[in-house]
């Protein structure tokens, strides 16, 4: 796939979120932060982060949300890599 169709079909998904009524939630308390990933890493998340919007039907992409899924997903594994 292009990257030019790539970026066409997400500015369609967008458009189509930011069209729905938004209903916030009170967001959970967080820190922002800074991380250097690879840019198809970075691409990846965002793809993730719009379809997961588009099938919720509502608000929009969070790739913070995707990352934090993963992260809740494997936190066994990160934690007893701590220790």
């Amino acid at each position: 796939m292009s990257k030019r169709r790539s970026l066409a079909e997400t500015h369609q998904v967008v458009t189509k979120i930011t069209a729905a009524p938004a209903t916030r939630q009170p967001a959970a308390p967080g820190t922002v932060t800074a991380i250097n990933l690879p840019s198809d890493v970075l691409e990846l998340l965002r793809m993730v982060a719009i379809k997961r919007a588009a099938r919720a039907g509502k608000g929009r992409p969070s790739v913070s949300a995707v990352i934090t899924d993963l992260v809740e997903k494997h936190r066994h594994e990160l934690q007893h890599e701590v220790q």
